[in-house]
């Protein structure tokens, strides 16, 4: 796996200062070394889900596993404890037997699954809501209006309101997005600049 991200020119690979031990599901050791900025996709029953921009994830030692942050998965709603929780109490029975039913890890997988993707119908309304209002201000800024045969209002909205349904405008982040398919930004200062340091602003 590691010998693989350093051929990606593109991935960027971060030497840890200390070596990040941890333990697997079989209480056996794994190590990492090394950590990597990636983009992050989660298969899950209700179709892949995406993490917010990159995420740093520790790359196992003599494996090809990469481990995913309990940050990362908060960062689209997902709270690990929260749903281990939900495991042991589906789990429990008044016997004492901590053996589940065989379908019940599914149950779950699928739950947060399709609690991510509920809210899509309160969402659509959301980015329509943010557009017209947007739009709305625009025209009020430029004093654009219907009158005259120059300015078409009705037909730039429509144009707008399409773009709006292809999913262009987005009022707030969906875990369901397909990545942006853009190059990384890179910022770099220039030689000749002077860094200047502003005083901390009072709310």
């Amino acid at each position: 796996m590691l010998e693989a991200l350093k051929t990606k020119t593109e991935v960027d690979v971060v030497q840890l200062a200390k070596t990040w031990k941890g333990y697997d599901v079989d209480e056996q050791p794994v190590y990492a070394d090394v950590a990597a900025n990636l983009r992050i996709r989660l298969s899950t029953a209700a179709g892949p889900v995406n993490l917010p921009g990159v995420q740093l994830c520790y790359v196992i030692s003599r494996s090809d596993s990469l481990l995913v942050s309990r940050y990362a998965l908060q960062s689209i709603g997902i709270d690990m404890n929260h749903l281990l929780e939900q495991v042991a109490q589906h789990q429990s029975h008044e016997d004492g037997d901590d053996v589940g039913e065989p379908d019940e890890d599914e149950d779950i997988a699928f739950g947060v699954a399709t609690r991510l993707q509920g809210g899509e119908q309160d969402l659509d309304q959301l980015d329509e809501d943010a557009t017209v209002s947007q739009l709305e201000k625009a025209f009020e800024t430029l004093k654009i209006t219907d009158v005259g045969k120059h300015v078409k209002t009705h037909k730039l909205k429509g144009i707008v309101m399409q773009a709006l349904a292809k999913g262009v405008w987005r009022a707030q982040f969906r875990g369901t997005d397909e990545a942006a398919n853009v190059p990384a930004m890179d910022i770099k200062l220039k030689a000749d600049a002077q860094p200047h340091r502003c005083k901390a602003h009072k709310s």
